[in-house]
């Protein structure tokens, strides 16, 4: 398969799972239902921020170890 390819496909992965993401996180039914969701905004989006950045490092060294 095309290295370009696979390149273009993740991204559009990670893109629809941010978007989808933020759907969630900001949907009026879920801060409805959760009196506790606002507690602690700052730590929840910090392990979120840290996990996408984790997972875009992966990405990028599974991809310059598949080019070489």
């Amino acid at each position: 398969m095309n290295t370009g390819l696979l390149i273009i496909l993740v991204v559009v992965v990670m893109v629809a799972a941010v978007a989808a993401t933020l759907m969630v996180g900001f949907s009026r039914s879920n801060n409805q239902e959760d009196t506790g969701y606002t507690a602690n905004t700052g730590r929840k989006w910090g392990r979120l921020i840290a996990l996408y950045a984790v997972s875009i490092i992966l990405v990028a060294i599974l991809f310059i170890a598949l080019m070489d």
